[in-house]
């Protein structure tokens, strides 16, 4: 799924006629504005959609009572099992504590055979300390441009790949687009939102 075919799509959809476009283009203003919507769509639709293209598998150190997690951490995927020991063979999870209240009892008196976890700014924090084997750590990246280097959460000229479904990428820019210029938008932007659960459904088969 390449940025420049949601573009052709967009483009398409909108009535715009470009013999070449170009997304890494600083002068063609209808390109840029799209660019921007589409830049607004993705990072809408990574920050609130679990697709299997975007979890991460990390492994952390052992002995350790928090573990920072890497520049592209979005958040915690909404379906659980999020962490786990890591014991070859054998599936054993840490326990969440959301609450920060709830947290503080339980650093407090650490438990000896239960794990739990608590993220912090970024951060997850253990109880008790993690043994030697250390813990794995599923997350969902922010970044949902497929970058060669490092991965990006902005497209950034025609051949980046995208690693969101591109018919959702390309519905949420023509609604936001049509918002921009005074049009009817309520149609799209409800289309867009059933896409989503619909996208969701048939990727699930992929986690």
């Amino acid at each position: 799924m390449s940025a420049i075919d949601v573009l052709n799509s967009v483009l398409n959809e909108i009535g715009i006629t470009k013999s070449a476009p170009e997304l890494s283009t600083t002068s063609d203003l209808d390109v840029i504005e799209i660019r921007n919507f589409m830049n607004l769509a993705g990072q809408e639709i990574a920050r609130r959609a679990d697709f299997a293209e975007l979890y991460v598998d990390v492994g952390t150190g052992g002995n350790i009572s928090s573990y920072d997690l890497p520049q592209s951490f979005s958040r915690l995927p909404s379906m659980g099992g999020t962490v786990k020991l890591n014991k070859q063979g054998v599936f054993t999870p840490v326990i969440p504590v959301v609450e920060d209240a709830s947290w503080q009892l339980v650093a407090a008196r650490a438990s000896s055979h239960l794990y739990h976890y608590h993220l912090l700014n970024k951060k997850i924090l253990f109880s008790p300390v993690l043994d030697s084997d250390g813990a794995l750590v599923r997350y969902i990246s922010k970044y949902w441009v497929n970058d060669p280097a490092s991965g990006a959460d902005v497209i950034g000229d025609n051949g980046d790949i995208l690693l969101v479904p591109e018919n959702l990428v390309q519905k949420g820019t023509v609604w936001r687009w049509r918002r921009r210029k005074g049009m009817s938008f309520e149609d799209h932007l409800a289309e867009f939102e059933a896409d989503i659960e619909t996208e969701l459904a048939s990727n699930r088969g992929g986690l």
